[in-house]
Protein backbone atom coordinates (compact mmCIF):
# COMPACT_ATOMS: atom_id res chain seq x y z
CA UNK A 1 0.00 0.00 0.00
CA UNK A 2 1.50 3.64 -0.61
CA UNK A 3 0.36 7.08 0.65
CA UNK A 4 0.66 10.36 -1.70
CA UNK A 5 0.51 13.01 0.34
CA UNK A 6 -0.05 16.98 -2.03
CA UNK A 7 0.91 20.04 -1.14
CA UNK A 8 -0.09 22.78 -2.95
CA UNK A 9 3.15 24.43 -4.15
CA UNK A 10 1.09 28.22 -3.81
CA UNK A 11 0.32 27.24 0.08
CA UNK A 12 4.19 25.81 0.49
CA UNK A 13 4.76 29.12 -1.00
CA UNK A 14 3.24 31.24 1.33
CA UNK A 15 3.79 29.42 4.23
CA UNK A 16 8.10 29.24 3.29
CA UNK A 17 7.94 32.88 2.67
CA UNK A 18 6.12 33.86 6.02
CA UNK A 19 8.38 31.62 8.10
CA UNK A 20 11.74 33.02 6.51
CA UNK A 21 9.99 36.62 6.70
CA UNK A 22 9.05 36.38 10.69
CA UNK A 23 12.56 34.83 11.16
CA UNK A 24 14.19 38.07 9.39
CA UNK A 25 12.07 40.14 11.20
CA UNK A 26 13.40 38.77 14.15
CA UNK A 27 17.07 38.72 13.49
CA UNK A 28 19.19 41.16 14.55
CA UNK A 29 22.76 40.76 12.92
CA UNK A 30 25.49 42.26 14.21
CA UNK A 31 26.39 45.74 12.18
CA UNK A 32 28.18 46.58 8.74
CA UNK A 33 31.08 48.66 10.53
CA UNK A 34 29.04 51.96 10.38
CA UNK A 35 25.80 50.66 8.48
CA UNK A 36 23.16 48.47 9.77
CA UNK A 37 20.50 45.95 8.25
CA UNK A 38 17.19 47.63 8.58
CA UNK A 39 15.46 44.94 7.68
CA UNK A 40 15.03 42.38 4.65
CA UNK A 41 11.75 41.51 2.47
CA UNK A 42 11.46 38.72 1.05
CA UNK A 43 10.51 38.46 -2.91
CA UNK A 44 9.67 34.98 -3.98
CA UNK A 45 9.77 31.86 -3.01
CA UNK A 46 10.73 28.90 -5.86
CA UNK A 47 10.59 25.10 -4.84
CA UNK A 48 12.07 22.45 -7.30
CA UNK A 49 12.60 19.17 -6.57
CA UNK A 50 15.56 16.91 -7.06
CA UNK A 51 14.07 13.46 -7.36
CA UNK A 52 17.82 11.80 -7.50
CA UNK A 53 18.46 13.07 -3.62
CA UNK A 54 14.05 13.04 -2.86
CA UNK A 55 14.67 16.78 -1.69
CA UNK A 56 13.05 19.85 -2.83
CA UNK A 57 15.12 22.99 -2.90
CA UNK A 58 13.81 26.36 -1.79
CA UNK A 59 15.56 29.68 -2.83
CA UNK A 60 13.97 32.89 -1.42
CA UNK A 61 15.55 36.09 -2.90
CA UNK A 62 15.09 38.78 -0.51
CA UNK A 63 15.81 42.95 -0.43
CA UNK A 64 18.10 44.50 1.60
CA UNK A 65 17.90 47.74 3.16
CA UNK A 66 20.93 49.29 5.04
CA UNK A 67 20.86 52.20 6.86
CA UNK A 68 24.57 54.08 7.74
CA UNK A 69 24.78 55.28 11.25
CA UNK A 70 25.04 59.01 10.20
CA UNK A 71 21.66 59.02 8.33
CA UNK A 72 20.13 57.15 11.31
CA UNK A 73 20.98 59.79 13.50
CA UNK A 74 20.59 62.62 10.97
CA UNK A 75 16.39 61.07 11.08
CA UNK A 76 15.44 60.89 14.29
CA UNK A 77 11.86 60.22 15.00
CA UNK A 78 11.99 59.75 10.97
CA UNK A 79 12.76 57.48 8.26
CA UNK A 80 16.83 57.41 7.57
CA UNK A 81 17.78 57.12 3.92
CA UNK A 82 18.73 53.79 3.27
CA UNK A 83 15.28 52.44 4.97
CA UNK A 84 13.12 53.06 2.02
CA UNK A 85 14.79 51.62 -0.78
CA UNK A 86 16.66 48.14 -1.14
CA UNK A 87 20.47 48.38 -1.01
CA UNK A 88 20.68 44.85 -3.47
CA UNK A 89 19.18 41.29 -3.18
CA UNK A 90 20.30 38.78 -1.28
CA UNK A 91 18.89 35.13 -1.71
CA UNK A 92 18.13 31.87 1.50
CA UNK A 93 18.63 28.57 0.40
CA UNK A 94 16.74 25.88 2.30
CA UNK A 95 15.58 22.18 1.71
CA UNK A 96 12.77 20.39 2.28
CA UNK A 97 12.83 16.31 3.19
CA UNK A 98 11.07 13.71 4.50
CA UNK A 99 12.22 10.87 6.68
CA UNK A 100 8.92 8.95 8.17
CA UNK A 101 6.61 11.07 8.97
CA UNK A 102 8.73 13.87 10.13
CA UNK A 103 9.37 16.96 7.25
CA UNK A 104 12.14 19.17 7.69
CA UNK A 105 12.43 22.53 6.41
CA UNK A 106 16.65 23.20 7.01
CA UNK A 107 18.15 26.79 5.80
CA UNK A 108 21.40 25.65 3.48
CA UNK A 109 22.28 29.27 2.94
CA UNK A 110 22.18 32.74 2.97
CA UNK A 111 23.84 35.17 0.16
CA UNK A 112 24.20 38.89 1.02
CA UNK A 113 24.49 41.30 -1.96
CA UNK A 114 27.91 42.91 -2.97
CA UNK A 115 28.49 45.42 0.10
CA UNK A 116 32.41 46.24 -0.77
CA UNK A 117 31.28 49.85 -1.57
CA UNK A 118 30.26 50.10 1.95
CA UNK A 119 33.73 48.74 2.95
CA UNK A 120 32.59 45.71 4.19
CA UNK A 121 35.09 43.15 4.41
CA UNK A 122 34.35 39.60 2.96
CA UNK A 123 35.00 37.68 6.28
CA UNK A 124 32.45 40.22 8.19
CA UNK A 125 30.07 39.43 5.32
CA UNK A 126 30.38 35.41 5.83
CA UNK A 127 29.87 36.13 9.53
CA UNK A 128 26.54 38.12 8.95
CA UNK A 129 25.38 35.49 6.55
CA UNK A 130 26.06 32.63 8.92
CA UNK A 131 23.87 34.81 11.68
CA UNK A 132 21.15 34.61 9.40
CA UNK A 133 21.67 30.86 8.43
CA UNK A 134 21.51 29.90 12.10
CA UNK A 135 18.27 32.65 12.86
CA UNK A 136 16.79 30.80 10.34
CA UNK A 137 17.50 27.50 11.14
CA UNK A 138 15.35 24.79 10.84
CA UNK A 139 12.13 23.80 11.37
CA UNK A 140 10.36 20.05 11.47
CA UNK A 141 6.44 18.93 11.08
CA UNK A 142 5.44 15.80 12.54
CA UNK A 143 2.86 14.28 10.29
CA UNK A 144 1.92 11.23 12.54
CA UNK A 145 -0.97 13.07 14.15
CA UNK A 146 -2.77 13.04 10.57
CA UNK A 147 -2.12 9.84 10.25
CA UNK A 148 -3.58 8.73 12.93
CA UNK A 149 -6.83 11.08 12.90
CA UNK A 150 -7.57 9.46 8.98
CA UNK A 151 -7.01 6.02 10.77
CA UNK A 152 -3.88 5.16 8.52
CA UNK A 153 -0.76 3.78 9.43
CA UNK A 154 2.60 5.82 9.86
CA UNK A 155 4.58 5.23 6.68
CA UNK A 156 7.79 2.68 6.23
CA UNK A 157 9.66 4.44 3.69
CA UNK A 158 9.29 8.41 2.50
CA UNK A 159 10.10 10.29 0.40
CA UNK A 160 9.36 13.73 -1.84
CA UNK A 161 9.04 12.43 -5.63
CA UNK A 162 8.50 16.08 -7.63
CA UNK A 163 6.01 18.57 -8.60
CA UNK A 164 2.72 17.63 -10.48
CA UNK A 165 -0.23 19.71 -11.57
CA UNK A 166 0.94 22.53 -9.17
CA UNK A 167 1.54 20.03 -5.89
CA UNK A 168 4.37 19.13 -4.04
CA UNK A 169 4.03 15.54 -4.16
CA UNK A 170 5.52 13.06 -1.02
Amino acid sequence: MSLEIQILNSALSNLVRSTVQQMLDTSCPQPFGDSYLDHADVISVTVTVDQTAGVANVDAPFNVFIVSMASLLASVNGTPSGALSPFGQGNIKLQLSVTGTVLSLACTGVALPDLSSLGVPTALLNVVEGQIKTTIGSRAFDLAPVFSQLGLPNPTSSIIEGMTSGSLVI
